[in-house]
């Protein structure tokens, strides 16, 4: 359930919803705020997060973008892993 309280950030094709991980994120909540309802994905590259960061990111992830309506999303063993350049 999506609420004004909740703040959803978008990485590759996944949603995630960051609204309880917003006061433990290490760079602080700003950050996370300023990034709401946008894709993340360039800043989250640029900051080059830990595997540890994105194994945290697992439990937040709340959809996934699809291309088109023919387009099947992964299954929910494949959550998107961000990449790791």
């Amino acid at each position: 359930e999506v609420t004004s309280a909740t703040t959803l950030i978008v990485i590759g094709k996944c949603v995630y919803d960051v609204s309880s991980f917003m006061t433990r994120h290490p760079g602080g909540a700003a950050i996370l705020r300023n990034l709401a309802g946008q894709d993340a994905t360039a800043a989250f590259d640029r900051a080059r997060h830990s595997s540890h960061a994105k194994a945290l990111m697992a439990p937040l992830l709340f959809a996934y973008l699809i291309d088109s309506p023919t387009e099947a999303a992964p299954s929910a063993g494949r959550a998107h892993a961000p990449s790791s350049r």
